[in-house]
């Protein structure tokens, strides 16, 4: 029997990356790392990079019903999931 199985754990990526003395220290320690999104669909992610220089409030282009829009990443997560971003990192 074959499977694959992951050691989650208690703790939010944000708790995680506050443990750290400095940002790009947290980055070092994340990339490589996966994470489990509590939202949507509750995929498993692999963190490849984290861009430092990004908040809640930086906006990114997507797709909505064929047009494309700016939004923040606060505002984002606000309307797709009903989920609020309390850090503003």
């Amino acid at each position: 029997m074959d499977f694959s199985s992951r050691v989650l754990r208690d703790e939010s990526a944000l708790d995680y990356m506050n443990k750290f003395p400095s940002d790009e220290e947290a980055r070092e320690n994340m990339i490589g790392l996966s994470v489990m999104a509590t939202y949507g669909n509750n995929r498993i992610y692999r963190i490849d990079d984290i861009d430092l220089s990004q908040t809640a409030q930086s906006k990114f282009e997507y797709k909505d019903k064929g047009e494309l829009k700016q939004i923040s990443f606060e505002n984002y997560f606000k309307e797709k999931y009903n989920k609020r971003i309390t850090d503003k990192y």
